[in-house]
């Protein structure tokens, strides 16, 4: 997937337009309406070129839009891609992060008999304190059942 990630940088290298976020932000996003509107009028140009001014380029637009015809469907395709991607990021994050809790979990009781304990403490510190920011906000709460674990408000 490297290779083809590569790749790709370097075939939309020769054509490809990086914008910052403010300049992002501030484009007009092309939409259905908006894309209608440039056809047609793409298609008018063509028509009657009697009728366009001279200093408009409507060569260039054109090739513009047979770009942009050309883009839309590797966009839809990479997005896709994508999307998968961020997902399996995201399960492989969550299956690590449970897991290493497991792990943790299961280590803990061991770690004073096997002369590992401050590095248990040291790596569990980040869960330090969480217990009581819990009941802080348990006891601020109007509905007792918002605080109790799951299995309790099942029963």
């Amino acid at each position: 997937m490297t290779a083809a990630v590569t790749t790709l940088k370097m075939e939309t290298a020769a054509f490809g337009i990086n914008m910052d976020d403010a300049q992002r932000k501030h484009s007009l996003k092309i939409g259905i309406r908006n894309e209608t509107f440039v056809r047609d009028m793409l298609e008018f140009a063509r028509q009657r070129p009697d009728l366009m001014p001279a200093g408009i380029n409507v060569a260039a637009f054109l090739r513009d839009l047979t770009a942009r015809d050309q883009i839309s469907p590797l966009v839809f395709q990479l997005e896709a891609i994508l999307r998968t991607l961020k997902d399996s990021h995201i399960a492989l994050g969550v299956d690590l992060y449970n897991g290493t809790r497991g792990l943790y979990k299961a280590v803990k009781p061991i770690a004073e008999i096997n002369g590992v304990q401050d590095t248990i403490e040291r790596i569990g510190q980040r869960f330090a304190g969480r217990a009581a920011e819990r009941r802080s906000r348990c006891r601020r709460a109007s509905i007792r059942a918002q605080c109790k674990p799951m299995e309790r408000v099942n029963r």
